[in-house]
């Protein structure tokens, strides 16, 4: 399930994006955006850039209501979903965006004064490490590399490390949650996600790249499929995490 956090770009304690999730769960934060009001909040609200002021209107002022009121963009400071993805609680303070060429500057803000991200909380039991010899029930269930959120060790530790994955119906498809394989500087791509569909094997390779975008990067054909992860890079880098849902449900 969706959820939201809200906040405004301010020095009081309370402007910071507090994210948290159940004590058995684990953050997912796929988008944050920042936001800007009309001007005319200024004097309707006293919105303003940057607060200062514990007494300010959050409510009116860093709340989004929709596309005419608030004018928004995606947040490309990657900190705050590299840094929220895989623990169970994250506090990052709000940062903002010119809105230059984005928004109407005449009716917004010139600058953005106010973050909404976006994330679910996926149950800890429901992930399993690709090198595990765990297993779990559940629809979806989750896969990513040996130390997640950390990178992949090296090479000689865990390379090729597979497991497999069933479900009573007809398929299941393969969603990348977060993919960011390490690609030699030479082009040479050394690490690799092998998927095993009967007959078929579907490689996903460095040029595949998703970092936290929720992307289907397969759907099976048949009840049962394999994941093999290779990895041929001597040192510890790239991060997967892969969920799995049954297509009966979707």
């Amino acid at each position: 399930m969706e959820q939201t956090y809200e906040a405004c770009y301010g020095i009081t304690h309370d402007d910071f994006l507090s994210l948290q999730c159940g004590t058995n769960e684990i953050l997912y934060v796929y988008d944050v955006y920042t936001y800007a009001k009309q001007l005319s909040t200024s004097s309707t609200y006293g919105c303003v850039h940057i607060r200062q002021s514990a007494t300010y209107n959050s409510t009116e002022c860093c709340h989004y209501v929709n596309d005419t009121e608030d004018c928004g963009m995606r947040y490309y400071g990657s900190y705050f979903v590299h840094y929220c993805v895989g623990i169970n609680t994250c506090t990052n303070q709000v940062a903002w965006n010119s809105t230059l060429n984005v928004c109407d500057q005449t009716v917004y803000f010139s600058e953005t004064h106010y973050m909404k991200a976006f994330y679910n909380c996926i149950p800890s039991s429901n992930i399993l490490d690709i090198c595990s010899s765990d297993s779990t029930q559940g629809n979806p269930v989750y896969i990513w590399n040996t130390n997640y959120p950390g990178k992949q060790g090296d090479c000689s530790s865990n390379s090729g490390c597979s497991c497999r994955a069933s479900s009573s119906s007809s398929g299941m498809k393969v969603n990348v949650l977060d993919l960011r394989l390490y690609n030699y500087v030479t082009g040479d791509c050394q690490q690799q996600l092998h998927i095993t569909d009967g007959s078929t094997e579907f490689v996903i390779s460095c040029t595949a790249y998703h970092a936290f975008k929720r992307t289907t990067v397969y759907t099976s054909t048949t009840s049962q499929i394999q994941l093999r992860f290779d990895n041929v890079f001597q040192y510890g880098y790239g991060n997967l995490w892969i969920e799995i849902e049954s297509t009966y449900f979707v």
